[in-house]
């Protein structure tokens, strides 16, 4: 799985558990049972976000071309 890929899903997956206490879902809930994931270091982040730049800027040029920018 790419490593953005994997920041998504981490992101995700806090914005689902991470909204209630431990403990307080009940058995068949979404998330109940489950800890959410460990967030990636400060550099493994730098590096995700500068690799979804580099996507981005070679996208950039044929959407330009695209839409004749």
């Amino acid at each position: 799985m790419r490593r953005g890929a994997r920041v998504v899903l981490v992101l995700l997956a806090l914005g689902v558990w991470g909204c209630q206490e431990e403990g307080t879902r009940e058995p068949g809930q979404p998330g109940a049972g489950l800890e959410a994931p460990e967030l990636l270091s400060w550099g493994e982040q730098v590096e995700v976000r500068e690799g979804w730049l580099s996507i981005r800027h070679e996208m950039l040029l044929d959407m330009m071309r695209l839409h004749d920018i």
